[in-house]
């Protein structure tokens, strides 16, 4: 059983915004208009969702390190999948990633992955092409393939484990994609830019006892519900606090902090891209990933 002096210290360098909802949802506002204001270009995204599985989760739980890493993994995934999809010489892709530990529950710790990333990459002078459809299951299997070879990497796993995972009928691996979300849509990339940053809990779907010290909480559907006494919900609360001076949310490809810093300094005027169609069908590139997996 956990102690105050264990997890009260946890929330003291923690800012307010990362847990309490009320203040959440207003940092929430101010990052999606900073978000779609300086960093997104006008140009077709897509919500992307990296899952592992819970055979995996226990290594993130005690090597947060490990976290930063599956943000990478997922930003080669997305990055390998739509340069493929674009073949121009010297396309880049884009991706803002918010790595997230909590589900439907807090007391379940459960990392994954957030992404908002254009449709498709960068290329040329002001240009960008849409990627054709594609399958999730293709990506899910690279997504896997990199993850894995990480934890392996790390020594967190051994190859053996590896081969224990292979004859899963399921890998517990998922990649989830969401409609594409064209840049006239303002007010839904600004919606999904603040659930990237999402608080920890729902404070509407929350009772407080003080006679009993209890917390109730109800599953996002409203159909469960769960007791927690009030150290366990501070110990639950706890385990999702982010290590001291670490972020949950990175840039990559175009959106790396250190390409508009550049663009910056070099006081460029970003223009809006020519948005072009695929290049080629999709069962042609569908066919050409297949070969590349």
């Amino acid at each position: 059983m956990a102690t105050y002096t264990q997890v009260l210290p946890a929330f003291a360098a923690t800012p307010a915004g990362k847990f309490c909802p009320s203040c959440g949802q207003k940092r929430g506002v101010e990052f999606g208009e900073w978000l779609c204001g300086q960093v997104l270009r006008a140009v077709p995204h897509r919500h992307w969702v990296f899952s592992i599985p819970k055979i995996l989760r226990r290594f993130f739980l005690r090597d947060r390190k490990l976290l930063v890493e599956s943000s990478r993994c997922a930003w080669e995934t997305l990055k390998a999948f739509l340069q493929a999809a674009v073949p121009e010489p010297e396309a880049v892709p884009a991706a803002v990633v918010s790595t997230q530990t909590f589900g439907d529950y807090p007391d379940r710790f459960h990392p994954h992955l957030h992404v908002l990333a254009p449709d498709g990459a960068f290329y040329g002078e002001g240009l960008f092409r849409v990627a054709p459809q594609f399958q999730l299951k293709d990506l899910e299997k690279l997504f896997r393939f990199k993850v894995l070879a990480m934890l392996l990497r790390k020594k967190k796993i051994t190859r053996e484990f590896i081969r224990m995972l292979d004859g899963w009928r399921h890998s517990g691996f998922n990649v989830f994609a969401g409609d594409r979300i064209q840049p006239r849509e303002k007010k839904s990339l600004e919606n999904l830019a603040a659930y990237l940053i999402r608080a920890t809990f729902s404070q509407k779907r929350m009772e407080y006892s003080p006679h009993e010290a209890t917390v109730l909480y109800r599953s996002k559907d409203g159909k469960d519900k769960k007791t927690y006494d009030a150290l366990e919900w501070l110990a639950a609360m706890a385990c999702h606090v982010p290590e001291r001076k670490k972020q949950t949310i990175r840039y990559y490809g175009a959106y790396a902090n250190s390409v508009r810093g550049k663009q910056r300094k070099r006081q460029e005027v970003e223009r809006i891209p020519t948005v072009l169609e695929p290049v080629i069908s999709s069962e042609a590139f569908r066919r050409n990933w297949a070969r590349l997996i």
